[in-house]
């Protein structure tokens, strides 16, 4: 992926956390401009927020047949009509296009991220991210506390729904690369679900000891002796660091294996934490603003590079959004409560617990992936064996395992852009009568093919000219339900001529346009 197609998924995925970004121009003013109590504030935010974090870890389950980049650009149309919908004078519509505007962000967080997550330089990407991010919601911010100067508190949903437009016309416009996935339910066959999760883990640990001792450095530069106006305008110089700790993650890349500056990190501010608030001291104080800031900017890179290396088709880099939510949630409001019942030393303490948590958790899915290693290089060597391709083949091999991604997925409609015009499929006539389907036949009988896996056991490619020929060993395993048509066997008749078979394909692909399309696949041979 290069570095504009980077720099324009960041953009989205700032928009897609211009939710909370932007969330405190409002916060305090939304129940007294719907004449509602002050819970109000509260309910809206806590229903914005958890839509937003449950439909970031609930789109594979939602919207599994879909494909990616049509599922962001409906979710991104959606939140663009939500804000306009906060526009309605209703404190109870007001809400309801709280968890529209928050389900479509997450969804639209959960594809942009599995994109990223992608990438071959995971770290790399995030790190990018991170620095346009600081740029874009800087802006968002200022312009939205200029809207709400001039023309009132509900400017500021205007300025969402045209920033929600705004990152619609970029994935109008979004570049496919071979490499991305490109349905909700791929997923890499190599992928450790283990780590991944543990992974997952650390990040949310993370996250919920950042924001609670982050929620609380007003109090704590209070505590310090610090005046609130003086507090405030030292946390505002601090957020600049932010882009400081990005152009360092960008810097030092991936020389470093991802859990080493987690580890530091987590082990850094574990013990900042508890400093801030047991010995409460300007100069301390400081210190802390621009660790936190510059520290955490530095190390979500490498958070999220450890969770595309669990998975390279970005399965988990796409719930990493809603673990900082999830942790951008708890965190406050517990360090409400212990401040309330135990005093502010409570905050730092449980911060820090929080933070070394997380980077037990970054260790352990580290050596999750290690114990695992093994029995992974042996297959991707075995793998190396299996695979034969002639330089020059690539586009058409990755075109190749997008179309059985795509069936596996059960995204037929991908066939349309894999499979070309003049695309031809021959085969035994014992399978098929006749022996042959065109496009239009072939995808028809697709759509009937149910829980279906394929595993490549041999793969070849060669090119001559502008021509590859693809050469496959595949088993497959599927069900066929409903009626195939006239002259065609009974749906039980195909599954059980398909069903658990080894067949050897051979197809041939050309070029149209920049994308490998597929012209004619046979079935030479039932191996097994």
């Amino acid at each position: 992926m290069g570095t504009i197609a980077i720099l324009r998924l960041a953009i989205i995925n700032t928009v897609g956390f211009s939710a909370s970004t932007v969330m405190p121009l409002w916060l305090g003013g939304i129940a007294a401009q719907f004449g509602m109590p002050a819970w109000f504030a509260g309910v809206a935010v806590a229903i914005q927020l958890g839509a937003a974090a449950l439909f970031n870890l609930a789109t594979p389950l939602l919207f599994r047949n879909m494909l990616l980049l049509p599922l962001a650009r409906y979710a991104m149309g959606v939140a663009g009509m939500a804000f306009l919908l906060a526009l309605v004078p209703s404190p109870a519509v007001f809400l309801v296009a709280a968890l529209l505007s928050g389900g479509a962000l997450g969804t639209s967080l959960n594809v942009i991220n599995r994109l990223m997550g992608s990438n071959e330089h995971v770290q790399h990407g995030y790190a990018l991210f991170v620095l346009m991010e600081v740029v874009v919601a800087t802006i968002l911010f200022l312009a939205g506390a200029a809207l709400i100067e001039r023309f009132g508190l509900m400017a500021i949903f205007v300025e969402l729904a045209a920033a929600a437009g705004f990152a619609l016309l970029i994935l109008l416009h979004f570049p496919t690369g071979s490499n991305m996935p490109s349905a909700v339910g791929q997923t890499d066959p190599s992928a450790n679900p283990r780590a991944g999760l543990i992974g997952l883990g650390a990040f949310a640990f993370f996250f919920v000891g950042q924001a609670t001792i982050n929620s609380f450095m007003p109090v704590i530069g209070q505590a310090a002796g610090l005046s609130s106006a003086a507090a405030n305008q030292i946390i505002g110089l601090g957020m600049p660091f932010g882009f400081l700790g990005g152009m360092l993650a960008r810097f030092v890349g991936e020389r470093v294996k991802p859990v080493m500056p987690v580890v530091a990190v987590t082990m850094l501010l574990a013990c900042i934490a508890p400093g801030l608030t047991l010995m409460p001291d300007p100069s301390i104080f400081r210190v802390g603003v621009i660790a936190l800031a510059c520290s955490t900017m530095f190390v979500v890179p490498y958070f999220f590079a450890q969770l595309g290396a669990s998975d390279h088709s970005g399965r988990f880099t796409a719930f990493g959004p809603a673990m900082m939510l999830t942790g951008l949630a708890i965190g406050p409001g517990i360090a409400v409560m212990l401040k309330s019942r135990f005093g502010i030393e409570a905050v730092g303490l449980f911060s820090s617990s929080m933070l070394v948590l997380g980077g037990c958790a970054s260790l352990l899915a580290r050596r999750t992936a290690g114990t695992a290693r093994g029995a992974l290089d042996s297959q991707l060597s075995g793998r190396d064996e299996m695979e034969d391709i002639e330089t020059g083949c690539e586009g058409a091999v990755a075109a190749l395992k997008d179309w059985i991604a795509a069936l596996m997925a059960g995204n037929v409609d991908r066939l349309e852009t894999i499979l070309a015009p003049e695309y031809q499929f021959t085969c035994s006539p014992d399978i098929i009568p006749g022996g042959r389907l065109d496009k239009s036949a072939f995808i028809e009988m697709d759509r009937k093919i149910r829980n279906s896996t394929i595993e490549i056991r041999k793969l070849a490619a060669r090119r001559f000219d502008d021509t590859v020929m693809t050469m496959v060993f595949a088993e497959v395993h599927e069900e066929v339900a409903g009626n195939l048509g006239p002259g065609m066997p009974s749906a039980e008749e195909m599954s059980a001529k398909v069903n658990g078979h080894v067949f050897a394909y051979a197809s041939a692909w050309r070029k149209d346009g920049g994308q490998w399309q597929c012209t004619s696949h046979n079935v030479i041979a039932t191996a097994r």
